[in-house]
């Protein structure tokens, strides 16, 4: 006898054999056989029993080695053998393991016993579903929560004795909780039985829209909760390992097997190990009763995760106080990401500096975002989008905002962008909500400046500087001719049809051209004998602050058309020629500033003409020490 009804594949069975005389002489000649079954491996037997061919043989001397030399009547004596049940695979299709014994002396006195276990081979784990839509089971990303369903199949007509499941989930995973999901129509319940004639000590089933059902009362504390969930926080491994107590299982059946199914959650924790790529997340659930073992997994599940980028970017990084600077502002899916993300936020926290274009924003293009806030308060733009695909089309998602802002100064300015984003569709005002009692790490991952370990770090930056240029330099070395390198098309200057510019007190009337503003600020090289529109200034004829430039001395060493500009005088007259309109201004300031004094381009609210030109050469580097500005304001508008 074994001890056992009920076995499994790879248990340890050690039969124990017991001879007893029953007779009234002493046996002198006795031989034990013990024939094994096809489906186990011999281990190991007592006294020197040898096995061959599947039987172990124990002799006379076998047994009695010494005093006593026999078996005297109503003695008993007791050898043992161990055997392994043999792997699934190898077990064809047998449903029971039968031990065969014989005691025989050779005076004819014989007598044989048999031992049959029942075989119990099902133990199913399954991963049913996950509850999130954006991804494929097996695959998973952090915060998403698992259902898993183990079961074990009884063998009809058996009782098996202190039968418990032990699942220990890998690193990574924690218990949730038991799985009561709308259970009249998909039959996710906590604990369910094929049949009214399988029982248990421990639980007991009532029919719930047509399944017989026990709920689970899950907890920490032994005696009291079944399963016992452990071990307990603040133990990184918290909620990894289910146990789960059923005490003794009858199945009442004499004809058919009978099953019992535990189905439970468990999530994908947000910690350093679960990182996108990992494909070996599992777990394992152990069977166990007084006899036998059985162990199963489900299939594994891989990791995914989202990784977004962003780019703000200008073409004016450098312009004047007043200027309108163009904002684009790129986010997308880098070439390592491998999931969707959400609740993406941009976040621009304008400074001082730059004001917003109320209505300059963009809807986002290609993908609109979902929505959209200034907060005048706070000098913040927030946009959001609910959900950001892996790809668009055969390419990696992206989008481009754009916006617009005035830059006011003071400069230089350096301006930031973020974006952040998360694993899941929880709700973004509370990103580290906790979905297991078991462990608090139990969230969807998101960016969280504070994590320390660089976790929850779904968030990048991007920032971008704006200068203001230098007044330009509006003059060649005097009296020798300077060579001029060609002009590139970045340098290009525009031709403004029918514009010109006229200063009765100098006598100069002068073309006006279009010069434009770049990262190096406004190159005057091939001006010549013009006047220059420094673009970013007010355009010509507008209100604001209109800058008109021109040399001080040419190429050729000779004097330009400014080179008298410094003896103008409050009250003197200019006037610009424009838009099919004479403007008429008046000269009321003329002073000599360095060149990094942008005050005098300054933002006005009318229209004011500022006219500029350099002064004081320096021979030593070859360049002009200071600029002379004369302001003048619009006293008078005309039709030509």
């Amino acid at each position: 006898d074994d001890r056992f009804t009920v076995v499994a594949p790879g248990s340890e069975l050690t039969y124990t054999i017991v001879v007893t005389n029953t007779g009234d002489t002493d046996l002198t000649d006795l031989t034990v056989t013990d024939t094994l079954s096809a489906e186990v491996d011999f281990v190991s037997a007592s006294d020197g029993g040898a096995e061959s061919g599947g039987i172990v043989t124990w002799t006379h001397s076998d047994l009695f080695p010494s005093t006593p030399t026999s078996l005297t009547p109503s003695a008993t004596k007791t050898v043992t053998v161990t055997v392994r049940v043999k792997d699934e695979s190898a077990l064809g299709t047998a449903s029971t393991i039968t031990n065969s014994v014989t005691a025989e002396d050779s005076n004819g006195t014989k007598d044989s016993d048999d031992d049959e276990d029942t075989l119990a081979r099902e133990n199913v784990k399954t991963l049913l579903e996950t509850n999130h839509s954006g991804t494929t089971d097996p695959i998973v990303t952090v915060g998403e929560i698992l259902t898993y369903r183990i079961s074990l199949t009884v063998p009809a007509g058996v009782t098996i004795t202190n039968v418990k499941a032990v699942d220990t989930l890998d690193a990574g995973l924690a218990f949730v909780d038991c799985a009561e999901n709308n259970p009249a129509t998909d039959g996710k319940h906590d604990l369910v039985v094929s049949s009214a004639g399988l029982t248990s000590t421990l639980f007991t089933f009532a029919d719930d829209n047509g399944h017989l059902t026990a709920a689970c009362n899950h907890g920490i504390t032994s005696g009291t909760n079944n399963p016992v969930i452990s071990p307990t926080k603040p133990d990184p491994n918290a909620g990894q390992v289910i146990s789960l107590d059923l005490g003794t299982l009858v199945n009442n059946d004499q004809s058919n097997e009978q099953t019992i199914s535990f189905t439970y959650r468990v999530v994908v924790l947000d910690v350093a190990s679960n990182a996108g790529g990992v494909n070996n997340l599992n777990n394992i659930v152990k069977w166990t009763w007084d006899g036998g073992d059985l162990s199963g997994t489900a299939e594994e599940v891989e990791i995914i995760e989202p990784d977004m980028d962003i780019e703000k970017t200008t073409d004016r990084t450098v312009a004047p106080l007043g200027a309108t600077i163009p904002f684009s502002i790129e986010i997308y899916q880098t070439d390592i990401s491998s999931a969707d993300a959400y609740d993406v936020i941009v976040t621009d926290v304008l400074p001082e500096a730059l004001e917003y274009v109320t209505g300059s924003v963009s809807a986002g293009s290609p993908l609109p975002y979902d929505s959209f806030n200034y907060d005048p308060a706070t000098r913040t733009l927030t946009f959001v989008w609910d959900y950001f695909p892996l790809n668009n089309g055969n390419t990696r998602a992206r989008t481009t905002i754009e916006f617009e802002a005035t830059f006011v100064g003071p400069a230089p300015v350096t301006n930031e962008a973020n974006v952040e984003w998360t694993s899941l569709p929880i709700d973004p005002d509370d990103p580290g909500y906790i979905q297991s009692d078991y462990h608090d790490e139990s969230t969807e991952r998101w960016y969280d400046p504070a994590d320390q370990q660089g976790i929850n770090d779904y968030g990048r930056s991007s920032e971008i500087d704006i200068h203001v240029p230098e007044l330009p330099e509006t003059g060649f070395a005097p009296n020798r001719i300077t060579p001029l390198p060609k002009q590139d098309a970045a340098n290009t200057y525009d031709k403004l049809d029918s514009m010109w510019v006229e200063i009765p007190d100098l006598g100069v009337e002068l073309p006006i051209v279009g010069v434009p503003l770049n990262n190096n600020g406004w190159d005057l090289t091939w001006l010549g004998g013009q006047a220059g529109y420094l673009e970013g200034t007010a355009y010509p004829g507008l209100a604001g602050n209109t800058a008109l430039t021109g040399h001080v001395y040419l190429p050729n060493g000779a004097a330009g058309p400014f080179v008298n500009l410094h003896t103008l005088g409050w009250g003197d007259t200019i006037i610009l020629h424009a838009n099919g309109q004479m403007y008429t201004y008046q000269v009321r300031s003329q002073r000599r500033v360095y060149p990094n004094d942008l005050s005098v381009l300054k933002h006005e609210d009318y229209d004011w003409l500022t006219l500029l030109t350099c002064q004081s050469y320096n021979e030593d580097d070859n360049s002009y020490n200071y600029r002379i500005a004369v302001r003048a304001i619009l006293v008078e508008v005309k039709t030509e």
